[in-house]
């Protein structure tokens, strides 16, 4: 309607103000600034960049961004056009097979809470296949309807890390921004099976920790034996983020299991530990760390958190007073510790340099020596 209508100078009645043109931009619809959030320590305390509507400051998209700029993740709400996000949940379907299910879910809100939080609310209905219905029938309380609120914090983790992952090492993550396999049908909703052991292995299925054994490896062989389970030498179902140890650890630890088909033990898991490599803080709190865990995809349920209890156990009968361990390499939550005992050392938590990790033998650069998110767990014995 304004089209070819010249500007009209905006004056008042102060004849030294300068004059400016309308509309400017700051009668734009929405407002960009960045904000001051707080995060929980466990979470990147990212940068955010939050988009406002002018008129009800509602929060219609943010950006997040790492403090080297490097990582970056958009969210934007129904306002706009709303972020589409994937859910990947797996359960047992066979010894063999496992049932993978990927959810669409819609941004509705991101909010801020009380706590100074960001929060996103993430709305889903498997009958539907389209933003506009979905929304309706939220609005309208369906039963069908499924509604998840996380914090920014969180699910912009999942969803870089999701980006990070390549065809031949899928990492595990709940949240994606694709997922690996979509299947466009009339639901929001894709179920599979894939398989987790090829028809060749003599791995199955173990179904609880009480089949396994808790065995030191050590003697002739023994670090040859865990840098090759750690490399996926012998089993490629493994591959350790970090690779092996480079023959560096205190003692290594396996999880030991006899299929029913076989009377040869397998090792399904296996954990290495060390002296805290900063021998400062090694004098000080009496700290050995947890270096390397690593489990096979057919081991059962809270595997790693049964082989971590059993090496505090190891580490308590040889006099240590502390035991810890670093997560956050390649996106590792340390989800694992939490659910072990283990609380987040917030002084020692934080973003750090990427290119730290390239010093010893058996380390790789982390984040291709960006800034990454270190999360320090540790435990009183």
């Amino acid at each position: 309607m304004l089209e070819n209508t010249p500007l009209t100078p905006q004056v008042t009645s102060k004849s030294d103000e300068p004059r400016r043109l309308w509309p400017t931009p700051e009668d734009a619809e929405y407002s960009t600034q960045k904000e001051n959030v707080t995060t929980y320590p466990e979470e990147p305390s990212w940068e955010f960049t939050i988009s406002r509507e002018v008129e009800s400051g509602n929060i219609t998209s943010i950006t997040a961004e790492s403090p080297d700029e490097y990582l970056w993740e958009p969210l934007a709400t129904s306002q706009k056009t709303p972020t589409t996000v994937y859910q990947k949940q797996t359960r047992p379907a066979s010894q063999t097979h496992q049932e993978v299910q990927w959810r669409k879910f819609y941004v509705e809100t991101i909010e801020f809470h009380r706590d100074n939080n960001l929060y996103v609310t993430l709305i889903h209905n498997p009958n539907t296949t389209c933003y506009e219905e979905t929304a309706r029938l939220y609005k309208q309380s369906n039963p069908n309807t499924v509604s998840k609120t996380i914090t920014a914090a969180t699910l912009i983790e999942e969803l870089i890390k999701s980006k990070q992952t390549s065809a031949v090492k899928r990492r595990p993550c709940e949240w994606a921004s694709t997922p690996s396999r979509w299947n466009s049908t009339s639901t929001n909703v894709t179920t599979y099976e894939q398989r987790i052991i090829p028809p060749d292995s003599p791995y199955e299925r173990v179904e609880s920790c009480s089949d396994l054994s808790f065995e030191r490896i050590d003697g002739n062989g023994a670090h040859k034996t865990v840098g090759a389970f750690l490399r996926g030498d012998h089993t490629p179902a493994i591959s350790h983020n970090l690779g092996d140890t480079g023959g560096k650890w205190k003692a290594g630890f396996g999880a030991f299991y006899t299929p029913s088909h076989s009377s040869e033990k397998l090792l399904l898991a296996v954990l290495t530990i060390e002296n805290h490599q900063n021998r400062a803080y090694f004098e000080k709190h009496n700290s050995v760390l947890i270096t390397r865990i690593a489990c096979h995809p057919c081991r059962p349920k809270n595997c790693s958190t049964w082989m971590i209890a059993r090496a505090r156990d190891y580490a308590a009968d040889l006099g240590y007073d502390q035991i810890g361990s670093t997560a956050g390499v390649n996106f590792n939550q340390g989800t694992v510790y939490k659910a072990a005992g283990f609380e987040l050392n917030t002084d020692l938590t934080g973003w750090r340099n990427g290119d730290g990790w390239t010093n010893r033998n058996g380390r790789e650069c982390v984040n291709k020596g960006n800034k990454w998110y270190k999360r320090k767990y540790e435990y009183q014995l």
